[in-house]
């Protein structure tokens, strides 16, 4: 869940005004950096012209300029699209109190998808963005990323509405929350207990 901004290093772009999703698809194939939204989000938007050299940080800012999106970036160098006025960049908190909230969200959702007995492909990535009400109800949960398969989709969907966090965000909490659910690999923290590992894919939260 920790973000951190894209590389700096200055890369070569040729990426004309065209519809957004196209010139977003293009921008991955420069970069590397996957992108993920809202299909709805980017529909009828058209990309600002990027010619030149530049960091990505800032052919992502000319090719988001004449949108009213914002962007949160992720620790990877993957990025979410959102609907402004979200801060355009976000920092990871730096309190020990939002830190070991983020904790309790990451292993809410561990819980949450071993409850369910959660299965899917172990390869597969995607975002999950939820608000939080004041009294720590989870609500407007989204999943953000390819199909995942018809059921795997529905069993994700099921656990990401099921969290249950137990407690109030910290007060100057950034909502929404984005978290990134990557393969299982090193740092990746899914894990259930014994009786329910046979039934758990491969797979975690990062």
């Amino acid at each position: 869940m920790a973000q951190s901004p894209l590389t700096e290093v200055p890369m070569t772009f040729s990426i004309p005004a065209q519809p957004l999703g196209a010139a977003l698809d293009q921008f991955g194939d420069v970069t590397g950096y996957q992108s993920f939204y809202d299909t709805n989000l980017v529909r009828g938007r058209k990309s600002g012209n990027v010619q030149g050299i530049f960091a990505p940080r800032e052919a992502l800012d000319r090719l988001l300029a004449a949108t009213d999106l914002s962007v949160r970036r992720l620790n990877d160098g993957s990025f979410v699209l959102l609907a402004a006025p979200s801060r355009p960049e976000y920092a990871v908190p730096q309190t020990a109190v939002h830190r070991q909230y983020y904790a309790l969200i990451q292993s809410s959702m561990r819980d949450a998808f071993c409850r369910g007995g959660t299965k899917w492909a172990g390869h597969h990535r995607f975002v999950a963005v939820f608000w939080i009400e004041p009294n720590g109800v989870v609500r407007d949960v989204q999943r953000l990323g390819p199909t995942l398969g018809i059921d795997a989709d529905q069993q994700v969907n099921t656990a990401l509405h099921n969290i249950r966090l137990g407690a109030p965000p910290p007060a100057g909490f950034e909502q929404p929350v984005l978290v990134l659910v990557v393969p299982k690999a090193d740092g990746v923290t899914l894990h259930c207990d014994e009786q329910r590992a046979h039934s758990i894919a491969r797979g975690g939260v990062q």
